[in-house]
């Protein structure tokens, strides 16, 4: 993205020092955006969520549920057994251990 004339004109006068301490500032603010974010994100996922944020497909999913690997509570919903909803905790743990 090109930088507009008079933000570089800006940036080169501004004293390096100076410089670093605004860069520091933005990551600092980058972080916190990122943890709002992270706080914001679903507790509960449904199976087909679940397979899009880790590249399997449902079946994979519900094999793993199936098997224990990963647990899942059963609520009423579409289709006629309800639908399985997943912790995004017991998903992140099932991920860290592999």
């Amino acid at each position: 993205m090109p930088v507009s004339p008079s933000l570089a004109d800006a940036i080169a006068s501004t004293p390096p020092a100076e410089l670093a301490s605004e860069i520091v500032s933005i990551k600092q603010m980058v972080c916190e955006l990122v943890e709002h974010a992270r706080g914001k994100a679903k507790p509960l996922l449904t199976v087909e969520e679940v397979a899009a944020e880790v590249g399997r497909a449902p079946y994979t999913v519900r094999t793993w549920i199936n098997n224990g690997r990963l647990s899942a509570t059963r609520v009423h919903g579409t289709g006629p057994r309800g639908r399985l909803l997943v912790r995004r905790e017991d998903l992140e743990e099932l991920l860290a251990d592999g």
